[in-house]
């Protein structure tokens, strides 16, 4: 994908997740939040139903069902985060379809990835740890894998990290 390999993709992948925590996890709104988690929270369930969704819409050429399909399986399940990011980014069902339409052969290119979330998981853990090793005042924020529509890497909303 784009001349990068998989090594360099997980690690710019790793690089920028550990930038939004450090930038976006102490603060909510200009004020620092207090928070005191043993482990690091990750929340998956979005990348769950977005696969759910995007295998089921692969089964019809009906646009209206695959919209339907879409908000049952995934938009009507979002997480808090997921619901963030879509807000965020002004994501409609549209953008969604479109993607998923368009760009088949991507979202089956990185289904492995996605589908692996508890080794990602561990890497993210193990930094934060080495990162509070360096900075003990660092505290956490919740981490969200959200399913965008190819117009965001990742982002802060509040104190969660997108």
């Amino acid at each position: 994908m784009f001349g990068v390999n998989n090594f360099d993709m997980k690690n710019i992948i790793l690089f920028l997740l550990l930038i939004l925590i450090t930038a976006g996890c102490c603060f909510d709104n200009g004020e620092i939040i207090p928070q005191n988690q043993k482990d690091q929270l990750i929340i998956h369930d979005d990348i769950i139903n977005f696969l759910d969704a995007f295998d089921n819409i692969q089964t019809t050429n009906d646009s209206i069902l695959q919209v339907k399909i879409l908000e049952d399986k995934f938009l009507n399940k979002a997480s808090i985060g997921q619901s963030r990011m879509i807000k965020a980014r002004n994501y409609s069902a549209a953008d969604y379809i479109s993607s998923i339409r368009n760009n088949p052969k991507f979202w089956r290119s990185i289904r492995t990835n996605l589908e692996n979330f508890d080794k990602h998981n561990d890497l993210i853990k193990n930094g934060i740890k080495k990162l509070k090793n360096i900075y003990p005042s660092l505290t956490t924020s919740q981490i969200y894998y959200t399913i965008g529509a190819h117009r965001s890497p990742g982002t802060g909303v509040d104190n969660m990290v997108l």
